[in-house]
């Protein structure tokens, strides 16, 4: 005889180095099946404590109060998530985490202690890919360090966890991702369900993604003018020159604002060749670190709708006005 049993699964990723603004964009997302979600210590302790590779039977009977307030964890519980690197450190960056949630959940039905898995992965594949394009299309809309170190499936009757998909995430500060009112409008009117990226974005935006792994801000500035190398440069010759001229060009809209640009971006080139041959430099690495990111994102949004290839935009750019001007 058949012995079939149903499990109703639920389907999350975890944010990180988000604030309570990114709830602002559920009216977008609940349009694709999706919305964030926020949980405090406690509920975090209570839904998710398999997260943190605690078994979900453990007892404590320390408990610590959160911020004076009425919640409470266990002691063992808070020393985890100050170690952890899937969460926020709660004393810096406040007490809320927040999920992107599958607003509609699943049935796992397992016949004969049999699970068919395939509506699972795909769930969880279709998950992981919205996942990858919202953060994708957030970074390229403003600064802030978003990203989305797990993925998961989870039983909703008893709170086991079915699968999950890991990632490393960092540790070391950084800056959080928040949006105006005003930015989730922008936001959403130019959210697309799947950005598309072509031959002349690809490596620019494989590069754009990594700068966000790496911790070295040295090598995070030289991930980043490889962006821009590998969106402008057609040649190994004059490739300062060559970069700082086509960026000047999309980035400004006078004659005067082009001469700015290209001589900023010269000098923010400079910066990656003293970085190359170890010299010092002058100027604050974070600082400059940070407007080089604006410019790269500038780069990227403004090439990644083109449908031409890479000779074709730099016979484009070379077209453009102010040519004669250096």
């Amino acid at each position: 005889m058949k012995k079939e049993k149903r499990f109703t699964v639920e389907s999350y990723a975890l944010f990180k180095n988000v604030d309570k603004s990114i709830l602002g964009l559920n009216p977008l997302l609940e349009k694709y099946g999706y919305k964030f979600i926020s949980f405090n210590l406690q509920e975090l302790e209570k839904y998710f404590i398999e997260i943190f590779k605690i078994p979900k039977n453990y007892k404590s009977n320390i408990f610590t109060s959160i911020n004076g307030s009425d919640i409470l964890i266990s002691d063992d519980f808070f020393q985890v998530i100050l170690h952890s690197n899937l969460i926020n450190n709660p004393f810096i960056y406040g007490y809320e985490v927040y999920f992107l949630k599958r607003i509609n959940d699943f049935d796992k039905i397992v016949i004969n202690d049999t699970v068919d898995l395939s509506l699972s992965v795909k769930i969880a594949g279709e998950l992981i890919k919205f996942v990858d394009n919202l953060i994708l299309q957030l970074r390229l809309f403003k600064s802030g360090d978003i990203e989305s170190p797990f993925e998961f499936q989870i039983q909703k009757e008893n709170r086991k966890i079915t699968q999950s998909f890991g990632s490393n995430a960092n540790k070391q500060f950084r800056l959080i991702f928040s949006l105006t009112e005003n930015e989730i409008n922008a936001f959403s009117k130019n959210f697309k369900e799947n950005i598309q990226v072509t031959n002349l974005t690809e490596l620019a935006v494989n590069n754009f993604k990594l700068s966000y792994e790496i911790t070295n801000i040295q090598t995070k500035y030289i991930t980043l003018m490889t962006c821009l190398e590998s969106l402008f440069n057609q040649s190994g010759d004059q490739i300062t020159h060559t970069v700082s001229r086509h960026l000047a060009l999309i980035l400004s809209d006078s004659e005067e604002e082009f001469h700015i640009n290209y001589n900023r971006i010269k000098k923010l080139y400079a910066n990656r060749s003293a970085i190359v041959h170890g010299s010092s430099l002058k100027e604050d690495i974070n600082i400059t670190y940070n407007e080089l990111h604006d410019k790269v994102r500038a780069a990227i949004n403004f090439c990644i709708n083109l449908t031409c290839d890479k000779k074709q935009l730099f016979d484009r750019l070379n077209s453009y006005g102010f040519q004669n001007k250096l």
